[in-house]
């Protein structure tokens, strides 16, 4: 993955090399083809999940599915 400066987005954190948020995983897939992986909530799979997990899928991507507390705990967020 790239490695995206922190202040041009909150929700992406450098040291882990992590893109984390509905909006700023979307533009990424548009932007670089270098994403290894995508963790989504397996709760959520309407509106934009579905259109990332569809560009994940068109890329080869690895999608997982995980649950919301493990994500909050990849993030340190429950903004995720």
């Amino acid at each position: 993955m790239n490695n995206y400066d922190k202040k041009d987005n909150e929700n992406i954190i450098d040291s882990d090399n992590m893109i984390f948020g509905r909006n700023p995983v979307l533009e990424a897939l548009k932007v670089t083809d270098t994403i290894d992986c995508i963790y989504v909530n397996s709760n959520a799979n309407s509106g934009s999940i579905a259109k990332i997990t569809s560009i994940a899928k068109s890329k080869g991507i690895v999608i997982k599915n995980s649950t919301d507390q493990k994500l909050t705990q990849m993030t340190g967020t429950t903004s995720h």
